[in-house]
């Protein structure tokens, strides 16, 4: 607030937070980019525009540590890969996993030292739960860490879609050195000419330090009580939880312990489909830039979301079961004809597509 170091030329407005990515992409040097798995799958769309002179390097998270990757993992990253920028979702969609207290200000110390340019996005910064799942007291942001706006390497992404609830306004924002910020305003003149000043006046009063900070406190209390509520059906349908998430509004499971073929996450997606309940297969948050990987190994896991209305959200997981019990009682009463697993891109049987289904889970 009034103790910022950010000033005017320290940010940048555009019509949403994939845009803010896409001009911070276009004006990265030829470098190494270094990013996590599993994080948000429009990455892999960013760096394939630029692999002609961008370096994907991947730092492939443990399933047995809740893909989670270890600060000190990352930062070695650094220099033995000799990357120009690093890119991840803080908190991280799908995994919810969260980087804070010591462990953030450890990554942007070595931002600083090892001169690589942290692309921070964090849009849902204010999705953030205690360990006992109750909301937590406020935000967490590399901001706090940052001793020099202008020299310290580190871009943080933000907006008013997730953590402020306006998706419709399509207002994102940069902050970061201000070489950096006007670098991004140049490749802006070229890609998409300036965000709406609508748009920008509307946010002015939406950001309003108290209002913000009333609205978002409120957002982060209801969503820790469907958080609550989804994971402890999730695990009584048997669904595993990787980590119990304290950040976002995802719980990222798999699905092992379920009853064939629904333990293999794209043909649940499709019978889940069937019953208008939209789920995220793993395999699509294995961002693999230009496909050079030709095999995931998310292909139990599912990202659920607890974004939508309460009742919505019960209504979903009430049909979820329901198709979960139903193969059970299936499987129990012997042998049936076996079903091909489905590729996420196609259904396991003919599907009618007339119409988009309800989505109680998207």
């Amino acid at each position: 607030y009034m103790g910022s170091q950010y000033g005017p030329k320290n940010v940048a407005i555009a019509s949403g937070g994939r845009l803010v990515l896409t001009r911070a992409f276009a004006a990265l040097g030829d470098v190494r980019v270094g990013y996590q798995t599993p994080d948000y799958t429009a990455y892999e769309d960013l760096f394939n525009y630029h692999m002609h002179r961008l370096t994907p390097i991947p730092i492939h998270a443990d399933r047995s540590v809740h893909h989670r990757v270890p600060v000190n993992e990352v930062t070695s990253a650094f220099k033995e890969h000799n990357l120009g920028a690093f890119l991840l979702s803080n908190p991280c969609n799908p995994s919810g996993n969260v980087i804070q207290g010591p462990d953030l200000e450890t990554l942007v110390r070595a931002g600083r030292e090892q001169k690589v340019t942290l692309l921070l996005d964090e849009f849902y910064s204010h999705f953030i739960y205690n360990p006992d799942g109750s909301p937590a007291r406020g935000p967490v942001s590399a901001a706090a860490h940052v001793e020099d706006v202008d020299s310290d390497p580190v871009v943080i992404v933000d907006g008013l879609t997730k953590n402020h609830r306006y998706p419709g306004w399509r207002v994102g924002w940069v902050v970061g050195p201000s070489a950096i910020v006007e670098a991004m305003a140049r490749t802006a003149s070229a890609i998409d000419g300036g965000s709406s000043r609508v748009a920008q006046r509307a946010a002015l009063q939406a950001l309003e330090p108290e209002r913000a900070d009333q609205e978002t406190a409120a957002v982060r209390e209801t969503f820790a009580r469907k958080r609550g509520i989804m994971i402890a059906r999730l695990q009584r349908m048997g669904i595993h939880l990787l980590g119990e998430a304290q950040g976002t509004f995802y719980c990222w499971a798999s699905l092992k312990d379920l009853p064939p073929p629904l333990n293999h996450a794209c043909t649940f997606f499709w019978r889940a489909l069937d019953r208008k309940v939209m789920t995220v297969p793993g395999e699509y948050f294995d961002v693999n830039p230009g496909k050079k990987r030709t095999a995931s190994d998310y292909g139990d896991l599912m990202r659920f979301s607890y974004g939508p209305p309460l009742d919505t959200i019960v209504m979903g997981l009430d049909r979820l079961e329901t198709m979960i019990a139903e193969a059970r009682t299936k499987l129990a009463d012997g042998p049936s004809r076996k079903r091909a697993r489905s590729p996420c891109g196609t259904p396991v049987e003919r599907h009618e597509a007339t119409s988009l289904p309800a989505l109680a889970t998207p």
